[in-house]
């Protein structure tokens, strides 16, 4: 049996004696394994529902987690009771904190009373946030008090960032932390499902030689004519390709595009490498879960 107990379980019904499934007679030892209660963490799809595979988004593009607790009908005598969220790997940062609602009643959001009644805080770059009830004030614990044994829903928005390695999930977990009057500190915790971004690598090489070939500049097309320029942590897709970002083949011949969504492009070439020709002809490229680890070569 665990040494510490960390959080709540939800009250078991267990009828003795348990029959032997792999055989004659009652089983001697029984193994109960409770499961935390009263919290519940989901990342959102397109349409609002709970998503179930990892997700797949261009830099920039945000997406939206859910996450419900449920506050105990003790808070105002407990000496400390925070939430909190925080990414496991690099390349994803939130946005900020986008609605707080009770009992599923979307008709008010309590954002500012929330925030009105404990501090808040980003960390880490952003990859993390907190919120530390105030339990102290008079005003505040009315407020908690009011909220006693009700679920609280929390959303909040997040997005992909340059930094991130395509086709690397990336997860993260939400918390809730209280310690009771007597001093007995309990965790809650409980993840989503993960997200990600796509690439794809490239090689520029001599169609006769095999030879790699380097400074060779490029763009990226999608299906709707579109260029990408990627910065400041965000993708947008521009009608010039003079505005597009620039992809150039480094001494290996090696072009790397990332941080796109799954979809079908053309990596478009710019400007030839010295004593070369600048080719019309272009690659057509698919990014899905996978890709990145793949590399095309891009031959005049």
């Amino acid at each position: 049996m665990p040494g510490t107990v960390t959080s709540g379980a939800q009250p078991m019904i267990v009828a003795l004696p348990v029959k032997n499934p792999a055989g004659a007679g009652t089983l001697s030892n029984i193994h109960l394994y409770p499961k935390n209660y009263g919290i519940d963490k989901v990342l959102l799809d397109e349409e609002g529902n709970a998503a179930t595979d990892t997700q797949r988004y261009e830099v920039g593009q945000p997406f939206t987690y859910q996450a419900k607790f449920t506050v105990p009908s003790n808070i105002t005598s407990m000496k400390e009771f925070r939430i909190w969220d925080a990414f496991e790997g690099s390349g994803v940062v939130y946005d900020g904190i986008d609605s707080v609602t009770v009992n599923g009643d979307s008709s008010k959001d309590y954002l500012a009373d929330f925030n009105a009644h404990s501090s808040f805080a980003f960390s880490g770059a952003n990859t993390r946030w907190d919120y530390n009830f105030t339990l102290n004030d008079a005003n505040a614990k009315a407020f908690y008090a009011s909220l006693a044994g009700k679920t609280i829903t929390v959303k909040y928005s997040a997005h992909i960032t340059e930094d991130a390695v395509p086709d690397v999930a990336v997860g993260n977990k939400f918390y809730v932390n209280y310690t009771t009057d007597t001093g007995n500190k309990h965790e809650l915790e409980d993840d989503s499902t993960k997200v990600t971004t796509g690439g794809h690598k490239f090689k520029k090489v001599s169609s006769t030689t095999g030879a790699t070939l380097k400074g060779a500049e490029f763009v990226v097309r999608n299906a709707t004519d579109k260029y990408a320029l990627v910065a400041h942590d965000k993708v947008t897709w521009v009608d010039d390709r003079d505005d597009a970002t620039t992809y150039t083949s480094g001494e290996d011949g090696k072009v790397v595009v990332k941080g796109l969504a799954d979809g079908t492009y053309e990596l478009v070439e710019t400007a030839a490498p010295d004593g070369y020709q600048t080719m019309t002809k272009t690659t057509g490229f698919t990014i899905v879960a996978g890709s990145f680890g793949e590399e095309k070569n891009h031959r005049r």
